[in-house]
Order: C-alpha cells, then structure tokens, then sequence
C-alpha cells in the first residue's frame, strides 16, 4: 500500500487560497491552515507563498537546513492553543460544613 506524499516545497498562496476556496474549507486565520493532525500550511511573511510544516520540518530555507524557524513556531504556538482547550478548568474547592464543623 503506498502512503500519502507531503508537498516538500512552498506552495503559490494563490493555489492554496483558490483550493481552499473550492474545497470550502473553513478557514478562520488565513494565515494558519490547518491541515490533518499536527500539520499546517503558514503562509509566508511576503504572502507570495505557504509552507508545509510539522513538528519537526518546514519547507521554508531555515527549515531545510533543521533550523526552527517562524513558521514552526506558529505551529506550536496553535498546537498549544488546542491544548488549553482540552484541559479542564478545576474550580477551587470549597466546604459546606457549617463554620466550627469538622
């Protein structure tokens, strides 16, 4: 069974922005793509392009060289967003025993 290939080059922001279009895919920042699991497209500084990027890689110059670059840092930046959604908001804890009870 042959796996799913990743883009490994910036893609035209008007490509992706026309995809997405077409797909109509909800895209609440234009900027972040989200994509399957821990992978999104972030657009470029210039706006000219995005960048595929994961955890670990980008496609962007820095990122081919193993550099951590803006665009990965975005990555976690929404990864722990996502996070803080999922935690549980703890209320303090409280007694209803009448004062001098215990």
């Amino acid at each position: 069974m042959s796996e799913a290939k990743f883009v490994t080059e910036p893609q035209p922001a008007e490509a992706v922005e026309s995809w997405l279009k077409a797909m109509k895919y909800p895209v609440t920042r234009p900027d972040i793509v989200k994509l399957h699991g821990a992978k999104v497209l972030v657009k470029s500084s210039n706006g000219k392009a995005y960048y595929f990027v994961t955890s670990t890689s980008c496609t962007c110059k820095a990122g081919e060289f193993g550099k951590m670059c803006r665009h990965r840092k975005a990555l976690e930046a929404v990864l722990r967003a996502k996070e803080a959604e999922k935690k549980p908001v703890e209320a303090p804890r409280r007694s209803f025993k009448p004062d001098g009870w215990d």
